[in-house]
């Protein structure tokens, strides 16, 4: 288990919601984003991104404080956690240097940073291309492998993994993909829809 309890710093979440950064590029409509899981390719992308341990565990800490912040100035203070993630947020940041070095100041020595991010250059970015010029997308800033490699370098040994490689969701796509995934992974390594970069602290 790791330690939630206020550290030195910064003063801790209250219970209550903070107020979103003005300035953020893009204000998602909520309802609508949450609602993309509910469909096929949605669903499919959220089996294939979650470790099912990981969410278990989860389910037994909701009653631990929420706080919604902004990703370039959070709400705790260094070194709070054991383990820190963003997924699918640096997409749609102002300066995403800075939201891995604040991931990386909340996560105590030892600890590990896990940024999940979409890769445009996949089987998924070449099927979608021409949503990129609508809303959300139209804003978004999507990073190379590389470049994830390179943001996480600077905080520790950093380790780089791929998965989702099915372009959409494909009829029967619940049945295939074991076949998909370990073949994507063996013939395209580096071009899954979804790119995990893992830091060491």
């Amino acid at each position: 288990m790791h330690d939630t309890r206020p550290r030195q710093g910064r003063a801790p979440p209250s219970n209550e919601p903070e107020r979103a950064d003005a300035s953020s590029r893009w204000a998602a409509d909520a309802e609508h984003y949450d609602a993309w899981f509910d469909q096929p390719w949605g669903c499919h992308a959220s089996r294939v991104e979650h470790d099912r341990a990981t969410l278990d565990v989860a389910q037994r800490r909701v009653s631990s404080p929420l706080a919604v912040a902004d990703a370039h100035d959070l709400p705790f203070p260094d070194a709070t956690f054991a383990i820190t993630f963003a997924v699918t947020v640096c997409e749609f940041v102002a300066d995403i240097e800075l939201v891995f070095s604040e991931l990386a100041r909340v996560t105590h020595p030892g600890g590990r940073v896990i940024v999940g991010a979409l890769n445009r250059s996949s089987p998924w970015g070449w099927w979608n291309r021409s949503q990129f010029a609508e809303p959300p997308w139209d804003t978004a800033r999507f990073l190379t492998p590389r470049e994830l490699e390179r943001l996480g370098a600077r905080h520790g040994a950093t380790t780089l993994s791929h998965a989702l490689y099915a372009p959409r969701a494909l009829p029967g796509i619940d049945h295939l993909r074991p076949l998909i995934e370990p073949m994507g992974q063996s013939l395209l390594p580096a071009h899954g829809a979804f790119t995990v970069v893992t830091i060491q602290r």
